[in-house]
């Protein structure tokens, strides 16, 4: 008998013994209480399937096909498939065909023209959908217990702006790094600053000096235009920026407010900036620093 079994056993023998001892009347008191329980677990597992009003998926870019009783049973296969992430699910009661896809290789044929007769689709997302997202945001990661961080933002190429992670471990609080190896690598990025970035950070750190943020082309490291980078400077914990703007001057700026020496304790940081305007922004958890508050070099 596996541990599971043993563990569903005991369950069981435990529950006899109470509805022995219970009067008859709250009996389905106690059920409706197990049944509450049960779909908690569920919820926490993160397997919330929505049917989206939308035509039917090419089976060209399926990635996994097998045979299915229901839709309901095709999410079932979907998701042991694949346990982590965004995955839509096609379900064709004509032929019992279940189909897999990845989300951003069809999220732009994701139109919204009445659901068809011929087949069910059913997205698994971490918020609401369709996704009711900033239309300024042009990226928002999803991370977890993966190979990359995917962008619930609809992408025109689907490796475009991809984040893997190296050596980080992905915990209930989020993406760990070791504090000497980890990072997280952008592939065929095509986000640039001509016009203007807005970057905000949220973290746990070990107060230390040490790079935060980086942006740069691994064929001219730090040199460029449009050369970014966010550093936790000096002993006294500063947050500092530096960046090029459109006419490739180098500025760097500094903040005079000190971030928390506590390592324990969430920080949120965040830079603007709109190189066309000359403007800037420096953000420390609850506010933006009034501009007395930031050094200017």
């Amino acid at each position: 008998m596996t541990n599971s079994n043993r563990l569903q056993a005991t369950v069981a023998r435990k529950l006899l013994t109470l509805f022995q001892a219970m009067p008859p009347e709250n009996w389905i008191f106690l059920v409706l209480q197990l049944l509450g329980f049960l779909t908690v677990c569920q919820c926490r597992s993160g397997d919330t399937w929505t049917q989206v009003q939308v035509q039917c998926l090419s089976e060209a870019a399926a990635i996994y096909r097998a045979q299915a009783s229901s839709d309901v049973h095709c999410s079932v296969i979907a998701s042991s498939k694949q346990k982590v992430g965004i995955i839509l699910a096609q379900f064709e009661p004509a032929s019992l065909r279940c189909s897999l896809f990845r989300y951003q290789s069809v999220c732009r044929d994701l139109v919204s023209g009445g659901a068809s007769s011929d087949c069910r689709v059913l997205i698994r997302f971490p918020i609401k959908y369709p996704a009711q997202l900033n239309p300024k945001l042009t990226n928002v990661w999803l991370g977890d217990d993966m190979s990359a961080f995917e962008n619930v933002v609809c992408q025109a190429d689907e490796e475009t702006n991809r984040i893997y992670p190296v050596g980080v471990q992905w915990t209930e609080e989020g993406a760990a790094f070791d504090g000497s190896s980890s990072f997280l690598a952008m592939n065929k990025s095509d986000i640039g600053f001509g016009t203007g970035v807005t970057v905000l950070l949220r973290m746990k750190r070990q107060p230390q000096v040490q790079p935060l943020f980086e942006f740069l082309d691994c064929a001219n490291f730090a040199t460029g235009p449009y050369y970014h980078h966010i550093w936790e400077y000096s002993s006294v914990s500063r947050f500092y920026v530096l960046f090029y703007d459109t006419n490739s001057v180098r500025n760097r700026i500094m903040s005079s407010a000190l971030l928390t020496a506590n390592a324990g304790e969430w920080i949120d940081l965040g830079f603007t900036s709109t190189p066309t305007t000359d403007s800037y922004g420096m953000f420390v958890n609850a506010s933006f620093l009034p501009m007395s508050a930031i050094d200017f070099h």
